[in-house]
């Protein structure tokens, strides 16, 4: 009798777990390059990850959590069906926060932050205010 052949495809799910890798980490306004060399990969590594070309081991898969600071679990199972992304514009998102925290005046970040709730529609918190 002969065994079904293995094979080292990646599967379904392999493709999932890169994705949601790759969407964390652009929430986290990180580049593949940090990423990689933060869980001691190389950048076209962890591209294949994030592809879903190749799998994940468990050690690294770990490694990547805590580098991204979220569970393994966040990486292995899908979000609630109709859960809103935290960061749905993530890469935007970093590039303000930067630009933000290099403001040094007070009075200049208060008046950011009036600007940004006015755009959005919503009132300005009270603390905000100088």
């Amino acid at each position: 009798m002969t065994l079904p052949r293995q094979t080292r495809a990646p599967s379904a799910a392999d493709v999932a777990v890169g994705g949601r890798i790759r969407a964390l980490r652009c929430a986290a306004g990180r580049t593949q390059k940090q990423l990689a060399v933060h869980v001691g990969a190389t950048d076209a590594q962890l591209h294949r990850y994030e592809a879903g070309i190749s799998r994940v081991a468990a050690g690294r898969l770990m490694a990547i959590a805590e580098a991204l600071d979220v569970r393994v679990e966040d990486l292995l199972t899908e979000p609630a069906p109709g859960a809103v992304p935290a960061t749905p514009h993530a890469e935007e998102f970093a590039n303000l926060a930067r630009a933000f925290a290099a403001i040094a005046d007070a009075r200049h970040r208060a008046a950011l932050v009036s600007l940004a709730n006015t755009m959005a529609g919503a009132a300005a918190p009270a603390e905000a205010q100088p």
